[in-house]
């Protein structure tokens, strides 16, 4: 079924309706769903962001338990501390911690990670099916929010 503009031509030209009033309805009503189209457009590109800090939270967990396999099996605090340290380099990172399989802290890095937006990944390091401890990381998750100027960029076949 095409959609055309004839039932509206044929009330304007009964005279049912004012031309200016029926085009300001027209405007309004393209207007709502233009804002229907970039609230829906921006509810996905926020989950779609959410999604990409899950799967890089999940693998920089993953991957820093393996790195300290060797110094958590022999409880360097020196090198774990150094590998905190470089996972909290990068800006996505809050902050970072080895723990034993007894819960204690044995290295941490980074900044305040019980901020109610932080985003908190965690993975067991294993060795022969034996826990030998864990890794925590707290991502900062406004590194990973769409801002404002890419909702727009998105948003600009319906300028």
């Amino acid at each position: 079924m095409a959609l055309t503009l004839s039932p509206l031509a044929a009330i304007v030209k009964r005279g049912a309706g004012d031309p200016i009033v029926l085009a300001a309805a027209a405007l309004v009503g393209f207007a709502l769903a233009a804002v229907l189209a970039a609230a829906l457009l921006g509810m996905e590109l926020q989950a779609r962001a959410a999604q990409r800090m899950d799967r890089f939270g999940a693998a920089l967990a993953d991957m820093a338990a393996q790195l300290a396999l060797p110094n958590m099996l022999q409880q360097r605090r020196t090198e774990l501390e150094r590998l905190a340290t470089r996972i909290v380099a990068f800006e996505e990172v809050a902050a970072c911690g080895f723990y034993t399989a007894d819960d204690r802290a044995l290295a941490t890095a980074g900044r305040d990670s019980d901020a109610a937006d932080a985003a908190r990944h965690r993975s067991t390091i294993t060795v022969d099916n034996a826990i030998a401890g864990s890794v925590r990381i707290a991502l900062d998750s406004g590194h990973f929010r769409i801002g404002t100027l890419a909702l727009a960029l998105a948003l600009w076949p319906l300028w």
